[in-house]
């Protein structure tokens, strides 16, 4: 049964809330969610698992750790080209 068909619905946001965690965790237990289905969270140092192509981060902690490396990241690099 792929995501699509279950009875779990998402939110528009990138991440996954404590309830829709607890739900996927539950179906992927009942074997509801197969392999297929699975990406592993966008955030650097994590290896949880999202249903793909609806999530990209495992909880908002992780989407928020990831957007501050991605701004520290962009305002690096917007320093750097000042220097020129």
């Amino acid at each position: 049964m792929s995501l699509r068909h279950s009875r779990l619905t998402f939110n528009d946001l990138p991440y996954m809330t404590a309830a829709e965690s607890g739900e996927f965790k539950r179906m992927k237990a009942e074997g509801q969610v197969t392999v297929f289905g699975l990406a592993i969270c966008g955030a650097v140092d994590c290896e949880e698992e999202v249903p793909k192509g609806v999530k990209t981060y495992c909880s908002e902690r992780c989407f928020h750790d990831e957007e501050g490396r991605k701004n520290d990241d962009e305002e690096a690099e917007e320093e750097a080209w000042s220097m020129d």
